[in-house]
């Protein structure tokens, strides 16, 4: 099963895109059945020690599986709030949140030195009677962790966002 973004989705700007200057954008999307109002409670939950990430449990949620269902206690989140984006670290900061349209996360980290940035945008558009997701991962790293970053974040971070998606669209 693919999740990829139709060439228009990802030539568009989307909420978030002013938010960071990339070396890396991938686009995802899915169509869902739903309509944005009950996608929008399985994202607003999203996050280690939250609902989890609905991608590989074992890697980005301490094993614990992720929610199969909408948890009441995960549907808070204000802009300035900071989840856990795995065990043992990294955190995301919610810097954009419009019900039922759009979430973006952004963080930043910087370690020896060196500078990793992304932002992470889930963009919900009604498709007749369900909603179309589309998510996009902007990162950017310093110099001299950026070649070998993009060797390996870019097929990590797809392999979890195809699996975070698949889930998505079985659980909706």
């Amino acid at each position: 099963m693919r999740f990829v973004a139709s060439k228009g989705e990802r030539a568009e700007a989307l909420a978030g895109d002013h938010l960071l200057a990339a070396d890396h954008v991938d686009t995802a999307a899915v169509s869902l059945e739903g309509a944005p109002s009950e996608v929008w409670p399985w994202l607003v939950q999203m996050g280690h020690g939250r609902a989890g990430w609905y991608a590989w449990d074992a890697l980005d949620n301490g094993g614990v599986p992720s929610a199969a269902a909408v948890l009441p206690e995960f549907q808070g989140l204000a802009i300035g709030d900071s989840i856990s984006a795995r065990p043992g670290g990294g955190r995301l900061e919610v810097v954009l949140l419009i019900p039922d349209e759009a979430l973006v996360y952004r963080t930043e980290a910087r370690k020896l030195g060196m500078v990793f940035a992304q932002s992470w945008a889930f963009v919900l558009r009604p498709e007749g009677a369900g909603t179309r997701l589309i998510v996009r991962n902007r990162a950017r790293w310093s110099r001299p962790l950026g070649p070998a970053a993009r060797l390996l974040f870019r097929p990590m971070h797809g392999l979890m966002q195809r699996r975070q998606l698949a889930s998505l669209r079985r659980l909706i």
